[in-house]
């Protein structure tokens, strides 16, 4: 009688029990603290365990966006400053939302200072992607500056913002 190579092996090997996760044995598990007696010490320790304290869950104050914003821009920026090669170098390593965090972080006293942020990311020889090049004239639009998002939509050899979409064109036609 034939039997195919393949079964032939399925049926010389002995089938191991499989194991699933929710029935794992009762000695691999992690054992439970005990509670105490008086049940006050365990409180004070669930409140230093406690990944969502009171204390954390107040949203980011605006100094910590304004900190955040100023660490990117300033990357940004020295990365423009740097030689050719360790700039090509620079810029491979770089993430494409940094320009984008950088905008979404923009209050209405630093919106001039994108001109210099986004000059710097193409020095760079990065690109800006539509997307981006959308979220920087609808900020600048919403800071009141559409003066600051015509000029740059308008320049593309300096800021390289590409073709807007027609719904962004006409958001900066109204504004």
């Amino acid at each position: 009688m034939f039997v195919a190579p393949t079964l032939r092996r399925a049926l010389a090997r002995p089938s191991a029990p499989v194991r699933h996760l929710h029935a794992s044995a009762p000695s691999m598990r992690k054992p439970k603290p005990v509670a105490d007696a008086v049940g006050a010490d365990s409180d004070l320790d669930l409140e230093a365990d406690d990944l969502f304290s009171s204390a954390d869950s107040a949203p980011s104050s605006s100094g910590s966006r304004a900190d955040r914003r100023a660490s990117l821009a300033r990357s940004i920026l020295s990365a423009a400053r740097l030689p050719t090669a360790p700039r090509r170098a620079a810029a491979a390593h770089a993430r494409v939302g940094e320009l984008r965090k950088v905008v979404q972080l923009t209050q209405a006293g630093e919106a001039d200072e994108l001109r210099a942020v986004i000059k710097a990311w193409r020095v760079s020889g990065r690109r800006v992607t539509v997307k981006t090049a959308e979220e920087i004239v609808g900020r600048c639009v919403n800071l009141g500056r559409p003066d600051l998002a015509k000029e740059l939509a308008g320049d593309t050899l300096q800021y390289g913002l590409p073709v807007l979409p027609e719904r962004t064109a006409a958001k900066l036609a109204a504004a």
